[in-house]
C-alpha cells in the first residue's frame, strides 16, 4: 500500500506579543505522479468504518491511489490515505480526522456529509485536491477546529463549488496550480490563502479571515519555479476592527505586483516580502504593525506607504523607493526607524520621533509635522528639486542633513537654517551640510559651541563679499544663555574643525523664544558655528614657530582673530621629560578680529634639546594649550668668549656671561683698580656650555673694577679680562 504524506513547515512569529502562525506554506512535498488518468478499480464502502480498516470495504480491498471510491456509509480516515476520486453519496459522510490527511487525484464528489476534522489538536487536517470539488445541492462541507485546508494541486483547470453549506472557517486554501482554480456559487469563509501559483477566478467569493482577529495571504513560495499566485478580484477581509491582516509575498520566478489582496483593505497589519524577484506595491497602503524585508526588493513606485505604529525589519531584503515614492510615518511608535530609501515625500506625524539606519534621499519634500528625525550616523540627503524643510524647535532634523549641489550664482538662497542674501559675485554651484546634535558641538575646556554647524562649499568664492545668515532654534543652545549680556559671534573653521578664527561682530542672536539669528559677511565659505560671549570657542594660532641664536630661542606665534584674550603663558621643558615650566608671558589683546603677532626670547640657556608650549588664558580663566610642533636645540659653543656684564654700571648686583667650547678648569675673579683680589666667583670644572654668573657689590665702594675670565682645557689657556662700574 502506498501512503503519499503531505509535510508541513511551520514556524510561529510574534510581534509585539501577538503570536500567530504566519510562517511560509512551502506546501508539504508535492506529489510528483499525476493519476487523474490512471484508472483503478471503484471500490464501494459496505459498513461504517475507518479508511484503513479491509472490513469497511466491499472485497475487503482498502483503496489505493489509482482508486476511485464510493462513499455509501459513514467513514473516517485516521491516516494518509490517497484515492483517484470520490464521491459521497447524499445521507453518507467521510470525517477526515485531526492530523490526518487525505489526496484525490482526481474529482471529488460530495453529496452529503465531508468534515475536515481538527478537533482541539493544533496540527493540520488536509484534504489536498488534484480535480474539481463538488459541493453539490443538499451536500454538507464542515471545518471544525482551527487548522483544517483544502488544497488543489492539479495540472488542468479545477473548480471549487460551495452549495452554501461551507460556513464554518477554513483555516487555510492552497493553490498550486499554474492552471487555476475557479469558486462557484456562495462565499467561501477562509482563514488564510496560499497562492504559490495560478490564479483564483471569481476570488471576490472569498471572505478571508476569522472574523475577528486574524487573516492572511500568501503569494508565491520558497524556491518557487512559477509564477506568484493571484486572484481576480477583490476579496472582503473580515478580521474585525482589532484583527490583524498579514500579507506574504514569498519566491516567485516573476517579479510580483500586489493585487486584490490589497484593495479591499483599509489597512494591513503585517506584510513580509521574501521575494528575490522584487515585490512592487500597486496601491497606497497604511501597515499597522511591520514590513519586514527578508529578500529581493521591497518597491514603493508611485504609491504612499503609511506607516501607522509600524516598524521596519530587515534580514536581507531592501526598501526601494523613487522619485515619485512616499512614505508617512504616523502614531506614536517608540522606536520607529527608515532604511536606506530615495523619496519623494516624508512625512513624519510620530511623536516619539524616527531613526535613520541608512541615507535616506528627499527629492520634494520633507514635512516635520510632529516629532524629530534623527539620522544618528547617516545622512539625510535633498536633491537640488527637494524643498526646504520647514522645522520648529520641538520637530527637527538632529543629525546629518545634506543640501545637494545646487546653482546659486548672485541669487539667494536659504536651506537649513542657513541663508545666502544675492550678491554681485556669482557663486556657480553650492553644496550645504548641516549637523545639528552632539555630533555637532565642539569644545574648548568649560567653554563650547551650539549643537549646530554649517559646513559650505561655493564654486566660486565671494570676492566681493556676502552676507550669511545662519538661524537656529533654542533646541539646539547647548546651555548657551544668548542675549544682550551674553551675545553671539560666528566661527569659521578651514581644517574640518580641528581650529577657529572669529568672523564679524558680537551680536544678540535671539529672535524669540524659539529662534536665533546671527549675519555676517563673508569672502569664503568653509565650516562655520556659534560661540557665545562668556563661552567663547578657542583662539586660534594661525602660526607657532621657534628660531634659535646662540643660547637663546625666539618664539613667534599669531593668532587670526581674539576673544576676551588675557595673555599667553609660555613653557620649557627638556625634551622628553615633560617637566614644563613657566618661564614667560606675553600680553593679550583681548578681542580684536585683526591678525596679532606675538615673540618671546628665552635667552642664556644651556646645550640642549627643548620643548614648549603656549597656554592661552581667557580673561574669565578658561584656557587652552599649544604645543610647538618641533623641539629646539641649544648646541653647543663654537668658540670661548665673555660678554660685558649687566647692567653695567650696576648697583649691587651685576650678571658676567661666558661661553666654553670644551670641558674647562674655570675661574672668574673679581680685582680693584690696584689689582687687589676682591672675590672669586667661580673656581671648578665646568662642561661645554653657555653660562650667567651673578655678582653682587653691595659690599664695594663706587668705582672701576676688574673681572678675569680663565679657561684652561687640554693644556691650553683661554683669558679675558673686562672693566666694570659700581654707582652708589
Amino acid at each position: 500500500m502506498k501512503f503519499y504524506i503531505i509535510l508541513i513547515l511551520t514556524a510561529v512569529i510574534t510581534i509585539q506579543g501577538f503570536s500567530q502562525n504566519i510562517s511560509s506554506d512551502n506546501n508539504y512535498n508535492k506529489k510528483t505522479n499525476n493519476h487523474e488518468n490512471d484508472l483503478g478499480t471503484t471500490i464501494v464502502t459496505r459498513q461504517n468504518g475507518d479508511w484503513s480498516s479491509t472490513s469497511t470495504w466491499q472485497n475487503g480491498v482498502v483503496p489505493t491511489a489509482s482508486d476511485v471510491v464510493i462513499i455509501d456509509n459513514a467513514v473516517t480516515v485516521s491516516g494518509d490515505y490517497s484515492c483517484n476520486g470520490f464521491t459521497v453519496n447524499s445521507g453518507k459522510s467521510i470525517t477526515i480526522n485531526s492530523n490526518y490527511s487525505l489526496s484525490v487525484f482526481g474529482n471529488a464528489m460530495n453529496n452529503g456529509t465531508v468534515t475536515l476534522n481538527n478537533g482541539t489538536s493544533s496540527a493540520y487536517t488536509h484534504l489536498t485536491l488534484y480535480g474539481n470539488y463538488f459541493n453539490n445541492s443538499g451536500a454538507s462541507t464542515s471545518a471544525q477546529g482551527s487548522y483544517t485546508r483544502i488544497e488543489f494541486y492539479g495540472s488542468s483547470a479545477q473548480a471549487f463549488f460551495n452549495n452554501g453549506s461551507i460556513t464554518n472557517k477554513i483555516y487555510g486554501l492552497s493553490l498550486s496550480n499554474n492552471a487555476g482554480l475557479t469558486l462557484y456559487n456562495s462565499t467561501f469563509p477562509i482563514v488564510r490563502v496560499n497562492l504559490f501559483n495560478g490564479k483564483i477566478t471569481n476570488s471576490n467569493m472569498i471572505s478571508l479571515g476569522d472574523g475577528s482577529t486574524f487573516g492572511l495571504v500568501q503569494r508565491g513560495v520558497a524556491g518557487a519555479t512559477s509564477p506568484a499566485g493571484s486572484f481576480d478580484r477583490s476579496i472582503s477581509v473580515n478580521v474585525g476592527t482589532t484583527g490583524t491582516y498579514y500579507l506574504r509575498y514569498d519566491g516567485s520566478s516573476t517579479a510580483v505586483t500586489t493585487g486584490y489582496e490589497m484593495s479591499s483593505a483599509t489597512s494591513i497589519y503585517y506584510i513580509f516580502s521574501n521575494s528575490t524577484n522584487n515585490t512592487t506595491l500597486n496601491q497606497s497602503v497604511t501597515v499597522t504593525n511591520g514590513v519586514e524585508l527578508d529578500g529581493g526588493q521591497f518597491i514603493i513606485g508611485n504609491n504612499t506607504l503609511t506607516m501607522n505604529n509600524a516598524l521596519f525589519t530587515s534580514a536581507g531584503g531592501t526598501l526601494t523607493g523613487g522619485s515619485s515614492s512616499k512614505i508617512s510615518f504616523t502614531g506614536t511608535a517608540a522606536n520607529a526607524t527608515l532604511p536606506s530609501v530615495t523619496l519623494n515625500t516624508l512625512t513624519l506625524y510620530n511623536s516619539n520621533g524616527l531613526t535613520l539606519t541608512g541615507n535616506v534621499t528627499i527629492t520634494n519634500l520633507l514635512t516635520l509635522t510632529s516629532g524629530i528625525l534623527k539620522t544618528d550616523v547617516n545622512k539625510l540627503y535633498f536633491t537640488s528639486t527637494a524643498v526646504n524643510p520647514a522645522e520648529t524647535n520641538s520637530n527637527h532634523i538632529d543629525g546629518y542633513a545634506v543640501m545637494n549641489a545646487r546653482t546659486v550664482g548672485t541669487g539667494s538662497l536659504n536651506f537649513l537654517g542657513c541663508y545666502f542674501a544675492a550678491g554681485t559675485d556669482n557663486l556657480g554651484s553650492v553644496t550645504l551640510t548641516r549637523t545639528t546634535g552632539t555630533n555637532a558641538v565642539y569644545t574648548n575646556n568649560n567653554s563650547k559651541s551650539i549643537a549646530c554647524n554649517w559646513d559650505i562649499t561655493a564654486g566660486n568664492q565671494p570676492v566681493s563679499g556676502r552676507n550669511m545668515t545662519y538661524n537656529w532654534f533654542s533646541a539646539y543652545d547647548n546651555s548657551n544663555s544668548f542675549g544682550s549680556a551674553n551675545r553671539a559671534q560666528v566661527y569659521f573653521s578651514t581644517d574640518n574643525g580641528t581650529t577657529w578664527a572669529l568672523i564679524g561682530a558680537l551680536a544678540n542672536p535671539v529672535v524669540n523664544s524659539t529662534q536665533r539669528s546671527i549675519t555676517i559677511n563673508t569672502t569664503h565659505y568653509s565650516r562655520w558655528s556659534i560661540g557665545a560671549e562668556d563661552s567663547p570657542l578657542p583662539v586660534t594660532l594661525s602660526s607657532f614657530t621657534a628660531s634659535v641664536s646662540g643660547s637663546s630661542v625666539k618664539l613667534t606665534w599669531g593668532t587670526a582673530s581674539e576673544i576676551n584674550n588675557n595673555g599667553f603663558e609660555i613653557y620649557r621643558s627638556e625634551k622628553g621629560l615633560n617637566n614644563f615650566a613657566k618661564t614667560g608671558f606675553v600680553k593679550g589683546n583681548g578681542t580684536t578680529n585683526a591678525p596679532s603677532l606675538y615673540t618671546f626670547e628665552d635667552r642664556k640657556l644651556n646645550t640642549g634639546k627643548y620643548d614648549y608650549q603656549l597656554k592661552q588664558i581667557d580673561n574669565n580663566g578658561n584656557y587652552e594649550i599649544f604645543n610647538l610642533s618641533n623641539s629646539v636645540e641649544i648646541g653647543v659653543p663654537s668658540k670661548f668668549t665673555v660678554s660685558q656684564n649687566y647692567p653695567n654700571p650696576f648697583n649691587p648686583v651685576t650678571k658676567i656671561d661666558f661661553s666654553l667650547p670644551f670641558v674647562s678648569k674655570v675661574k672668574i675673579t673679581v680685582y680693584d683698580i690696584t689689582g687687589k683680589t676682591i672675590k672669586v666667583l667661580v673656581d671648578e670644572t665646568r662642561n661645554a656650555g653657555t653660562y650667567t654668573v651673578d655678582f653682587n657689590g653691595s659690599n664695594l665702594a663706587s668705582g672701576v673694577y676688574f673681572y678675569a675670565v680663565t679657561a684652561t682645557s687640554n693644556g691650553n689657556d683661554y683669558k679675558e679680562v673686562k672693566k666694570m662700574s659700581v654707582i652708589k
